[in-house]
């Protein structure tokens, strides 16, 4: 696993024509799991049950769309008053929307809900949301 950090004041400023919303209805959220589920076969995946309990303990799902369809989503949880934990993004294909909406969506959400510090932790291998990170100012965490 490889750990990133971002300050919020480093975020790189971007222009963006996307729209996000804040999602705790149970349709839109098994939306975003079948979306997942259709190009993403992973066990670890969570169900409507586990979202909606990580809403009632305050973190956040946050969806991406572009002409009123769902492309991407992330979680965020504040862990303390100025530091945020930023995990299961998720991008539709194809790579061309993958790589802007994402970074949009992520801007949008950096910039307007969360203050102070941002930890992202990405799988070795998912070497396109390194990118989608270090695009934003994120850095690698060396230990």
């Amino acid at each position: 696993m490889q750990h990133f950090f971002l300050n919020h004041s480093q975020l790189v400023e971007r222009k963006t024509d996307i729209s996000i919303k804040q999602i705790t209805e149970q349709i839109e959220i098994q939306k975003c799991i079948d979306l997942f589920n259709s190009e993403i076969q992973w066990d670890d995946m969570f169900n409507v049950e586990q979202a909606l309990h990580r809403i009632e303990r305050g973190e956040k799902m946050f969806v991406g769309y572009k002409n009123e369809d769902i492309f991407c989503y992330c979680w965020i949880r504040q862990d303390s008053e100025q530091e945020y934990y930023l995990y299961n993004l998720f991008s539709k294909k194809p790579n061309s929307l993958r790589k802007i909406g994402v970074v949009d969506m992520l801007y949008l959400v950096i910039k307007y809900h969360t203050i102070g510090k941002i930890t992202a932790e990405v799988d070795e291998w998912n070497i396109q949301s390194q990118r989608v990170l270090a695009a934003l100012g994120f850095n690698l965490i060396y230990n």
